[in-house]
């Protein structure tokens, strides 16, 4: 930062200051100038008049309501005004510049389990799973089997404030509030027709991102209703459009070097038992430049990088519709009733598969016979200990192999219908019901089975023009660097999963002021509180056997 941006920040921050502290010295002056001129009996009498009352308020962190900006825990509040002048597009990405956040997902989070479009917050960086996100108060869905908040689903123009509590939750909320509660507050009301549209573009010219926005509301004597619509969209930007993230670096002794795997074009054998010339056996790793071997040096070899092909802006279509209306059924009590939907369509841009072909207990190794080994390969495991026993090699796919990518879609709703109340002026009641569904789909794109590429490589003893396994579609391979079409569509794999979650709450809660001590009215609240959460994880059975050679296996779960 120079030293110019310094001055013009701390030039109103000095100024700010100066007014504050002046203030109190102003107002004195102010009161005996009108106490000497006899005007300050009618200054008070109108002050007096135009004063307004303060509505009880709920502060994040207790259900006890209150007129006084008091709490027993630190409590940092963002306006709406704040999240408007911010510029930003989300409200996470304003959120995230706190020094109380560590940043969660976001538009650059591309790795397979981060890159569903997902929003998410982590305070003080112990994980998003531990941040409890409400809106208006009231717990929201998880976008997945984790039961992590996407706050995608918040409508970002409706926001009136956040209160974030930057101390633990967990006595209110329970332990996924351990590092903090970020509550979002809605606006009660709105009136008229409100439009909104932002657009923004990198200065290169790429990595658009554009948004707009429509609410319509109406107050009338015992009701009041709005409805928002807001649809976003985001362009994709790979990490080899830019200097900075083509290459993936690693700090060896202070100095940045390229880095990458042994899944390299042409293949790498692993782990080959060559005699030492000792009468016993090491492991050596070769590297194949076109099916001949040789040591492989990590100094020298070009590590396979995948950075440049991920992607550091992921494409993103969203659509949240959100309504809330009220309507006073009395002079004491309200009913009141929120509902939302938000269709959410994004993608992960991926490197190409790069298969670890191994013995494991649900794939086999790579088979001492493989259609592709070269009679130099052959002398190396002929060597072996074993000569016939399986092996393993890794590689990158052909550049005929489409490159992996997910595409993600997810439909969330949300509705929350209650009445509340007050017995007295400060005894007063809420009654709700709560209910959420969330379905979700991820179709990966370019994988392959480990399972499969062995019986591609695997001949037929009696025709090894033919693959062992007798299927017309399967081609024995005869190359890692140049497959066939017809090899391409036998290896390929589309693996698609589904995730579905309900979530049902009721709710009781009663708050009033007991006794008026010295300090003030002691103030209790006390009610109950019934959740109820299933979610159902259905991966791909690729995924579920643990045989995908490009994206990561996991079995499927199911719990409530």
């Amino acid at each position: 930062m120079n030293l110019k941006t310094q001055r013009r920040k701390f030039l109103p921050r000095t100024i700010m200051m100066t007014l504050l502290v002046a203030a109190p010295q102003l107002a004195f002056t102010q009161a005996a100038d009108a106490a000497n001129d006899g005007s300050g009996t009618d200054e008070k009498a109108k002050a007096t008049k135009s004063a307004k009352n303060l509505d009880a308020v709920m502060v994040t962190g207790s259900h006890i309501s209150s007129r006084e900006a008091l709490s027993t825990t630190p409590v940092v509040t963002v306006s709406a005004e704040s999240l408007k002048l911010s510029g930003t597009l989300s409200v996470e990405d304003y959120l995230n510049t706190l020094p109380q956040f560590t940043a969660g997902n976001t538009k650059s989070s591309n790795v397979f389990g981060d890159s569903d479009g997902t929003s998410t917050l982590n305070l003080r960086g112990l994980g998003a799973q531990r941040t409890l996100v409400l809106l208006n108060g009231r717990r929201m869905i998880g976008a997945g089997p984790n039961g992590v908040v996407d706050v995608n689903n918040i409508p970002a123009s409706l926001v009136e404030r956040v209160e974030v509590i930057t101390g633990g939750g967990s006595a209110v909320y329970g332990s996924d509030a351990m590092a903090g509660v970020v509550n979002f507050i809605l606006r009660d009301d709105f009136e008229g027709l409100a439009l909104d549209g932002q657009y923004g573009i990198s200065g290169k010219g790429d990595a658009g991102v554009r948004s707009v926005s429509a609410t319509l509301g109406g107050v009338g004597d015992r009701a009041t209703g709005w409805l928002s619509v807001t649809h976003e969209e985001r362009d994709l930007l790979r990490g080899n459009e830019r200097k900075l993230s083509r290459y993936a670096l690693t700090d060896a002794n202070g100095t940045f070097v390229r880095t990458g795997s042994a899944s390299r074009p042409g293949g790498t054998l692993l782990a080959i038992p060559t005699p030492n010339g000792s009468g016993g056996y090491s492991n050596r790793d070769y590297a194949l430049d076109n099916l001949v071997p040789r040591p492989y040096n990590p100094v020298t070899d070009p590590f396979f990088d995948a950075t440049g092909d991920y992607a550091i802006q992921t494409p993103l279509k969203r659509t949240n519709i959100y309504g809330r209306s009220t309507f006073a059924a009395s002079d004491t009590t309200t009913a009141y009733l929120e509902a939302g939907f938000s269709h959410i369509v994004s993608a992960a841009a991926l490197s190409p598969s790069a298969p670890n072909i191994r013995q494991t207990n649900t794939a086999p190794g790579m088979p001492a016979n493989a259609s592709w080994i070269s009679p130099e390969i052959r002398t190396l495991l002929d060597a072996r200990p074993d000569p016939n026993a399986p092996f393993s090699v890794r590689f990158l796919v052909p550049n005929s192999f489409p490159k992996r990518q997910i595409e993600y879609s997810r439909d969330t709703i949300r509705a929350v219908g209650g009445v509340m109340g007050e017995f007295t002026s400060s005894w007063k009641w809420d009654v709700s019901y709560q209910f959420s569904h969330l379905n979700a789909t991820d179709v990966q794109r370019g994988d392959l089975s480990r399972r499969m590429v062995v019986e591609a490589s695997t001949p037929n003893p009696l025709d090894p023009s033919k693959c062992a396994n007798g299927d017309p579609a399967c081609s024995p391979l005869t190359s890692l660097t140049n497959w066939t079409p017809q090899q391409v569509a036998y290896l390929r794999s589309d693996n698609l999963s589904a995730t579905t979650g309900t979530q049902k709450i009721f709710s009781a809660l009663v708050t009033g002021d007991v006794v008026e001590l010295p300090a003030g009215n002691l103030a209790v609240a006390f009610g109950a509180d019934y959740r109820s959460e299933s979610n159902k994880d259905d991966p791909a059975p690729i995924l579920r056997d643990f045989i995908s050679a490009g994206f990561g296996e996991r079995g499927a779960t199911a719990g409530k």
